[in-house]
């Protein structure tokens, strides 16, 4: 890369660790803004709001969409400013002698009727995502900078992964206008530096010899080596971050010593819903189950029991055994991974607990006659609880709860697809 000019990124060596986190929200906002001072102030007034909101926020999924949310926001906010007041960066390139992005084929732009001109010019890669129209711009900069599953992704910018898999693809198609993509958004979300889920891994390696599908892992791998390139500007002086993070199911299953914190977890989560369920407004049975919930947070002999992945639908034989005769799960979730179990009395009736792989959701069920609650409809009702998503339903037998960090709109897509995605 060429010598910067005063406002390219400025790189530091070696990077610090303590910095890893400002260095992801830099990349990302300087991907959403183009402009390198604008994403510094981005990142210092983020700094200063995240001092007081992370440590409330519950896991790392929970304070990764936090500041997603809050990085786009201060951008959004930019680039409304900027269209509004003739583009003031763009002129002050345009002094310094660095040609502007622009969408008709000027120079530096993203031009469409010459196919021969390299997909990317590296050193002007966050010019021209940021050129990029919305949400495709937002899909691109989260897919490139940030290493969480796409779902994940789709959710911080409040898609679906489909939806959020064609504006990835939109995006690529702009940036490289003469090359052919796959025409399956399926591998949009592909990662050719690794990361990725399963499925998604084993439709890759289907795809192998399609010509189109390796120009993507092509391009999309020049395009992410341009942007780990980008490192913390020198100019930037924050304090390191010590944020603790919560850990995962799957995490306490491989280390049994922090099990008692996700114990802990589990009973904030009992919490929140208690308090959830007694905002409610004429829901059916709703004084029983936060009395349900209030003596669940109150127990401390409560055990979490790891096992091994399996069908929620396929565990009647293990709680049979632990002495819930009468376990069941809503049809549309008999195929979700359930990863950890218990069963505890509430006024000697047997209350049954999973956890599930997807979301880090937490399914309860318990006899809806022993606790007199006449709940009794396939529909489930869904409700928001801060930044807790929670569905609640019953039938003859049983009484369901369901819940997880994230939206309603996200509990309604958690239980179409069966926990599954």
């Amino acid at each position: 890369m060429d010598t910067p000019s005063p406002d390219q990124p400025r790189r530091q060596s070696p990077e610090e660790p303590g910095k890893q986190p400002y260095l992801e929200w830099y990349r990302l906002a300087l991907l959403l803004t183009g402009v390198p001072s604008v994403a510094e102030s981005i990142v210092e007034e983020a700094a200063a709001a995240a001092s007081g909101q992370l440590a409330q926020l519950r896991n790392q999924n929970a304070r990764q969409t936090w500041l997603v949310r809050l990085v786009r926001e201060r951008a959004l906010r930019w680039q409304n400013a900027q269209a509004d007041a003739a583009a003031p960066f763009r002129n002050q390139r345009v002094d310094e002698g660095v040609a502007p992005v622009s969408r008709t084929g000027e120079s530096g732009g993203l031009s469409q009727s010459d196919p021969g001109v390299p997909p990317v010019q590296t050193a002007l890669i966050w010019e021209k995502v940021a050129a990029l129209p919305e949400p495709d711009r937002s899909a691109f900069a989260l897919f490139h900078c940030l290493e969480s599953d796409p779902d994940a992704l789709a959710e911080m910018l409040g898609l679906r992964e489909s939806a959020f898999a064609d504006a990835l693809g939109r995006a690529r198609q702009a940036l490289a206008p003469g090359q052919l993509f796959p025409e399956s958004s399926k591998l949009n979300v592909y990662r050719p530096w690794g990361g990725n889920p399963a499925r998604l891994q084993k439709l890759a390696n289907g795809a192998k010899s399609d010509l189109k599908f390796a120009g993507q892992i092509a391009f999309d791998s020049r395009c992410h080596d341009e942007i780990e390139r980008i490192a913390f500007p020198e100019t930037l002086s924050l304090p390191e971050m010590a944020v603790p993070r919560a850990p995962g199911f799957r995490a306490l299953i491989s280390q049994p010593a922090v099990l008692a914190i996700g114990l802990a977890m589990l009973v904030v989560l009992g919490v929140t819903i208690f308090y959830f369920m007694r905002k409610l407004d004429e829901f059916p049975g709703k004084d029983i189950v936060a009395e349900l919930i209030d003596a669940t947070d109150k127990m401390n002999d409560m055990e979490l029991e790891p096992i091994k992945p399996i069908e929620a639908g396929k565990l009647e034989d293990w709680f049979v055994l632990k002495g819930f005769e009468n376990f069941a799960v809503p049809p549309e979730l008999a195929k979700a991974k359930a990863i950890a179990c218990r069963v505890y009395k509430h006024d000697g009736v047997p209350v049954a607990q999973v956890a599930l792989d997807r979301h880090n959701a937490l399914l309860m069920v318990f006899d809806a006659s022993d606790m007199k609650v006449t709940l009794n409809t396939p529909a489930w009702h869904v409700f928001q609880q801060e930044d807790w998503a929670v569905a609640v339903r019953g039938d003859a037998d049983n009484c369901y709860i369901v819940a997880f960090v994230g939206d309603s709109d996200d509990m309604a897509g958690f239980l179409k697809s069966g926990g599954m995605e």
